[in-house]
């Protein structure tokens, strides 16, 4: 492997000579041969330590940093410019308006009304099914996320995929680990819950309740859905199911009625649903779990 490692170091010294890469980033003092990741990139390292907040660091992070840097400063210039086009008044008055926090904690819960109001008048199974999908059209994903996807087994190809999705905890196995720590986290997050209920005007016994509703719910969908570990198998996580399989697989979900109420024109065809039996465990729920819960 020794010419090999002494060829890719003649390499990067070649693009270095050319301009294409800072040779400040290489670590001289170490040989190719014996560490090549500390001579390719071990000047680098040395001037840029994982900052305090961070556990990884790399040069991407530094472009996006730069980048956000950039869009504030257009987005400044556009939210205070008294001459400016449709985009930038667009942009720049969207940004005011999310910088201004005195007017947001003036208008309170009032912006969330029309969606909670939907939420609130939810009478069935297909009620939860709509909210469902009025909410996907806003990137909020309860019960599953549908989104677009480059086919994996055909390149030239974008399908529909949906998903497991649901959950406020960040997987399943924070529902059933059994351990002290994990059901400390669940009393914590049921605590977490009940208090943004407070915060949106509930009595603090209604919002215990409701907390305690939202963590039953979310309990069923973590116990129907896959491990981290499942999830890494790209193979095991790819089920091409047209409209009639979906609906065979989930007979309580519409999925026509789905498409409809998020914009699509019709069908998408076949979609690629990542996990099947999460979809079972949805449907169960459509039926089985009490409606005030759904609401909650």
């Amino acid at each position: 492997m020794r010419p090999v490692f002494l060829a890719l170091a003649g390499l990067l010294l070649a693009a270095s000579a050319r301009g294409e890469i800072d040779p400040a980033n290489f670590d001289l003092s170490v040989k190719p041969q014996d560490d090549f990741y500390q001579y390719a990139i071990g000047g680098w390292q040395k001037r840029n330590p994982i900052p305090p907040a961070f556990s990884r660091w790399g040069a991407f992070n530094e472009v996006d940093d730069r980048n956000k840097d950039v869009l504030r400063s257009l987005l400044e210039r556009a939210a205070a410019a008294t001459q400016r086009d449709r985009n930038q008044q667009l942009a720049g008055d969207f940004y005011a308006s999310g910088m201004d926090e005195a007017a947001i904690g003036a208008a309170g819960l009032m912006p969330l009304q029309p969606p909670l109001a939907r939420i609130a008048a939810i009478k069935d199974a297909a009620d939860v099914q709509a909210v469902i999908a009025h909410l996907h059209r806003y990137g909020i994903y309860p019960g599953f996320y549908f989104t677009s996807e480059q086919d994996p087994k055909d390149s030239t190809r974008m399908i529909a995929a949906a998903g497991q999705s649901g959950l406020g905890l960040p997987d399943r196995d924070y529902y059933v680990r059994t351990d002290a720590k994990s059901v400390e986290l669940r009393a914590q997050y049921v605590a977490h819950v009940e208090r943004i209920f407070i915060l949106a005007g509930d009595a603090p016994d209604a919002a215990r309740n409701e907390a305690q509703a939202v963590m039953r719910l979310e309990t069923a969908l973590a116990q129907g859905s896959r491990t981290n570990v499942a999830l890494r198998d790209p193979v095991a996580n790819y089920h091409k199911l047209d409209l009639a399989a979906r609906q065979a697989l989930t007979p309580h979900f519409d999925w026509q009625r789905y498409a409809r109420e998020i914009g699509l024109a019709g069908d998408p065809g076949e979609v690629d649903v990542g996990q099947p039996e999460f979809f079972q465990a949805l449907d169960r729920g459509l039926t089985e779990m009490p409606l005030p819960d759904w609401r909650d």
